[in-house]
């Protein structure tokens, strides 16, 4: 409709102007200064009256209602009559609307009261501390809970371990030069922001070096940073590679920076990979084994998947998914872990609505922030809400749309098996099971207090896209 008014103006300018031109003998210019005010003219009604709907996706969710928030979010997409579905306070006790009927619900205690609470941006090792506890029906207050300060410790002898064999082949690499002053370099605050392509990490740490050595005199000059800065500036293939070993160096030393930071350690570089090592190191250090899978994931990702989702699925590959949801929800010796938009957090239950009108609505218990379950998200809805904070509008998405968005947003399943299971990476995973017996003999078994109110603050200042870059990076 807007479209079809914007063209009338433009067309009706048009007119106007010929017709004008014709009878008064007004120059084209003139057609021209009318033509444009009426393109502009449609512009600004473009803009004023916009439609919310603004997301391609068909299938998606609606936000998670824990704090204050709009009270009325706008439909992004969906049935006709899903808006009133949006109206709900998503949480566990909330009420539903007339018309609406709980046809079935499960809610998985192991895993509501073994949830442990972030003490920070560090989701990543919360939530793998959690799953364990629903495994072995664990209270997070127990005294012999699972720490996730044991798998930030885990995570930073993972990065550690990468970080030597990287020192180690500078070392080779520039065996003629002391790698002090590289390293220095790479440890460099304002290099850490720079993420993305070699292009843009290159300027950096072009005007780093050089900011580094106009601080010193020329005798002074470390032999390694001008020999780097020379092939720079030659634009030498060895230039390029050693551009890519330093970018290779600055991202594990921001990694380290990022899960050893104090107060609140942040797991921002740690991707769904590392996610699941840390899970069977920590089952290790207790004598358990379990193993993990891709429950569900974006069909194109080369992993292996046991329900791949495409935005092509018909009804019944749809039901197929769901089914698989729900039969690992109810199993004790199952645990979903969901890699979500910029976060990680455990399934802690399924429910079924169906309305008046015979629409159903599936949906599954997690958390978009912290780490206790109180957001319902759905397999076929999508929601645009308001922050209470800032007052922007925030996109939330489903099951299925999480999931389709990015390829390292996966479900993942964790199983408790006997001890006839042997995992293939048995060797690796012993190696970071003695990390978290050294830390448990060092620090004992600390309690998660999850404190009054089990909240827990934002899940930190990487945005969507940085998050995925950031585990991108860390990943290859």
């Amino acid at each position: 409709m807007l479209s079809f008014a914007s063209g009338n103006c433009v067309v009706a300018a048009f007119a106007f102007a010929a017709v004008t031109a014709s009878d008064f003998g007004f120059s084209v210019s003139f057609i021209t200064i009318v033509l444009a005010c009426a393109v502009l003219f449609a512009k600004v009604l473009a803009v004023l009256f916009r439609p919310r709907v603004v997301l391609k996706k068909k299938v998606a969710d609606y936000v998670d209602r824990d704090t204050a928030r709009s009270s009325s979010p706008s439909l992004l997409a969906g049935k006709k009559g899903d808006a009133d579905v949006a109206k709900l306070t998503f949480d566990r006790s909330a009420d539903l609307l007339p018309g609406m009927t709980l046809e079935e619900q499960y809610i998985d205690e192991a895993v509501h009261n073994g949830f442990v609470e972030q003490i920070g941006p560090n989701c990543a090792a919360a939530a793998v501390a959690g799953a364990m506890n629903a495994l072995t029906n664990t209270s997070a207050e127990s005294i012999s809970s699972y720490s996730q300060m044991a798998v930030m410790a885990v995570y930073s002898h993972m990065i550690q371990q990468k970080l030597d064999t990287k020192i180690a082949k500078l070392r080779k690499t520039w065996k003629d030069h002391d790698i002090k002053p590289l390293l220095d370099l790479a440890s460099i605050p304002s290099l850490f922001e720079v993420r993305g392509a070699l292009s843009k990490f290159r300027p950096a740490l072009q005007g780093a070096i050089e900011r580094s050595l106009g601080n010193l005199a020329a005798e002074d000059h470390p032999s390694a940073l001008t020999a780097l800065l020379s092939n720079m500036e030659s634009d030498s293939v060895k230039g390029k590679l050693m551009v890519k070993e330093m970018q290779e160096t600055t991202r594990l030393k921001w990694a380290l920076w990022k899960l050893e930071g104090l107060p609140k350690p942040c797991t921002a570089p740690i991707g769904s990979d590392r996610v699941a090592t840390a899970v069977k190191a920590l089952a290790a250090s207790a004598n358990l084994k379990v193993q993990v899978a891709t429950l569900l994931a974006k069909s194109t990702t080369k992993l292996p998947c046991r329900r791949p989702v495409s935005s092509e699925d018909d009804e019944d590959t749809v039901d197929s998914q769901w089914d698989a949801i729900v039969s690992s929800i109810k199993n004790p010796k199952h645990c979903l872990l969901f890699h979500l938009r910029n976060h990680y957090a455990l399934v802690a239950g399924y429910r079924i609505i169906t309305c008046s009108d015979g629409t159903k609505y599936r949906q599954i218990l997690c958390s978009h922030r912290g780490q206790k379950p109180k957001s319902w998200m759905d397999m076929h809805c999508s929601w645009l809400d308001v922050s209470a904070k800032t007052g922007k509008e925030i996109p939330r998405w489903g099951v299925r749309d999480t999931v389709l968005k990015w390829k390292g947003y996966k479900l993942t399943l964790i199983q408790l098996r006997d001890d006839r299971y042997v995992d293939a990476n048995a060797s690796t995973i012993e190696g970071y099971a003695e990390v978290v017996r050294q830390w448990v003999a060092l620090n004992g078994h600390q309690r998660e207090y999850r404190g009054p109110s089990g909240d827990t603050p934002d899940n930190g200042p990487p945005s969507e896209d940085e998050a995925e870059e950031m585990e991108q990076d860390m990943d290859d």
